[in-house]
C-alpha cells in the first residue's frame, strides 16, 4: 500500500520528486491528472498574468492560458483585457512583459487535454 500525500509544491520541486520515483499528480479542470514531464527551459523574458485577487503567474511568451476564446499565449495576450477560466470560473485578466529575465521550467501531463491549473488558473 503507497501513501499519498496532497500538498502544494513550487513547480521547481516536481523535479526532485520525479527523479526520486514519486508519482505526481496536479489538479486540473480534467480532475487530478498525472506529470509525465519535467523541462528546465532556462532564461525567458518575463510575462505576468495579472487577475484580480489571485496571484500572479510569471511565465514566458508561449505559456498558454485557456480563455472564453480558445488557447492563446502569454504573447498573444499582452496587453489585452481577457475573459480566463479559473477554478471559479472566467475572471478578466491581463498579461504584460516586464523587463525581466527569469528562469522558466514546464511540466507535462499525461492527459488529451494536456492542461493543469496554475495558481488556480487553466494551463497548458
Amino acid at each position: 500500500m503507497s501513501d499519498w500525500c496532497e500538498k502544494e509544491i513550487a513547480i521547481a520541486e516536481v523535479d526532485t520528486l520525479l527523479s526520486n520515483g514519486y508519482e505526481v499528480e496536479v489538479e486540473s479542470p480534467d480532475g487530478w491528472v498525472q506529470v509525465d514531464g519535467f523541462v528546465n527551459k532556462g532564461m525567458w523574458d518575463e510575462y505576468v498574468l495579472q487577475i484580480d485577487d489571485m496571484k500572479q503567474i510569471r511565465c514566458n511568451e508561449n505559456h498558454l492560458f485557456q480563455t472564453s476564446l480558445g488557447w492563446y499565449s502569454a504573447l498573444e495576450l499582452c496587453g489585452k483585457e481577457v475573459n480566463i477560466l479559473t477554478k471559479s470560473g472566467y475572471k478578466l485578466g491581463r498579461v504584460k512583459r516586464t523587463l525581466e529575465k527569469i528562469p522558466i521550467v514546464d511540466i507535462s501531463v499525461n492527459h488529451p487535454n494536456h492542461r493543469y491549473y496554475t495558481e488556480d488558473v487553466s494551463s497548458h
